[in-house]
């Protein structure tokens, strides 16, 4: 399960706002899994840094798409390996069974595959509803992973875990968009400067990245596999309580 939806269970709501303003915990997250996963878990292995590796179980094998095999390696590895549907429908457009199909079916197919439970889903292109998130929840998933960016909070509903940044070119009108859409004003008000002020995603993260060491915070990196491909370094991780699982490094 996602280490910040584990430290959000462990805290009570007294105890979420103290605790959080001494702790930190990076992770990253990585959809669609492409075949460099495999580099990238290497790297995040060598650094100390946890991940979730977020799966569609519909082409698995195909083009530049992980094999199961690999896909074992990976959690066998330490790395959480969590659902991303099927086909990668964006769930909002579709209902009925093809909707439980979806959300259900990859579960399956990877707890059959991994021999373990995969505790947790992302919704394609973060798009979902609260008819969605209930699916998510009642097919037995304990978190899942929306889009709401430029979070540092602990404090989230579990079936909608905020990022802090994606690793894409947004402007600041799409941040605005993003955050406005999903009602975090206090967010785009407290984030504005360091927006425009970056020149590019990575400059934004880090300024993200040191507001948390000094404030405390949950800061997560979201990226998909059409984005991992062209090379993306892993980052740092400092925390004063949360500690990474032990990884072993995989071969190509």
């Amino acid at each position: 399960m996602d280490e910040r939806a584990q430290h959000r269970s462990a805290m009570s709501g007294g105890d979420r706002k103290s605790d959080a303003r001494k702790t930190v915990v990076v992770t990253t997250s990585w959809d669609d899994g492409d075949r460099l996963d495999l580099k990238l878990a290497d790297l995040l292995a060598n650094r100390g840094l946890r991940a979730t590796f977020y799966v569609p179980t519909g082409n698995l094998g195909t083009a530049s798409v992980l094999t199961s095999s690999r896909l074992r390696e990976l959690a066998d590895a330490g790395f959480e390996i969590g659902a991303h549907t099927v086909t990668h429908p964006v769930l909002t457009d579709i209902t009925g069974d093809s909707l439980v199909r979806e959300i259900t079916e990859c579960k399956q197919v990877l707890e059959q595959m991994l021999g373990r439970e995969v505790p947790s889903f992302a919704y394609p292109k973060g798009r979902a509803n609260s008819e969605i998130a209930t699916r998510v929840k009642r097919a037995g998933y304990r978190s899942a992973r929306g889009l709401r960016m430029l979070s540092l909070s602990f404090d989230f509903p579990p079936f909608d875990m905020p990022i802090t940044v994606q690793a894409f070119p947004h402007r600041w009108m799409g941040y605005a968009r993003n955050l406005l859409r999903r009602g975090a004003v206090a967010t785009l008000a407290k984030s504005s400067i360091a927006i425009s002020r970056s020149r590019n995603w990575v400059q934004l993260g880090k300024t993200m990245f040191d507001r948390a060491l000094r404030e405390g915070g949950s800061w997560q990196r979201s990226i998909r596999a059409i984005r991992a491909s062209r090379g993306c370094s892993s980052g740092d991780r400092r925390s004063d309580q949360q500690k990474a699982p032990r990884t072993r490094s995989l071969k190509s």
